[in-house]
């Protein structure tokens, strides 16, 4: 996938450019409506989805207890990881900062924001 043609937010200039729903809920497109369709049809075909459900359940991608079982794949499963962490550096990271500047925010490897 060229993922540049399935961009649709390239950069955050300023809070003003989001839909904003509710206090510190902000609504923004990340991607367009093509890599959405993509994205879900890779999913199913690779099918690597996590049990969910109400019942204890030990994540095998993590090795623990999720607090709440969700089933979902994760982007790194279906080859996406770079282009995660190139959203959280020019988008995510930046907006978290500019509306939470009491915190500074990183993220791991996998993607996974720490404060």
């Amino acid at each position: 996938m060229d993922m540049e043609s399935y961009e649709q937010l390239k950069s955050f200039d300023s809070l003003e450019q989001f839909e904003q729903p509710c206090n510190d809920v902000f609504r923004l497109k990340l991607f367009n409506e093509n890599f959405t369709r993509e994205l879900i049809a890779l999913s199913e075909e690779t099918n690597e989805w996590s049990p969910g459900g109400h019942k204890k359940n030990i994540d095998t991608r993590y090795e623990f207890e999720e607090a709440y079982p969700t089933v979902d794949v994760h982007l790194y499963q279906l080859g996406f990881n770079e282009t995660w962490l190139q959203v959280l550096d020019r988008i995510i990271i930046p907006l978290l900062e500019k509306i939470f500047p009491q915190f500074n925010f990183d993220y791991d490897n996998e993607g996974v924001i720490h404060l």
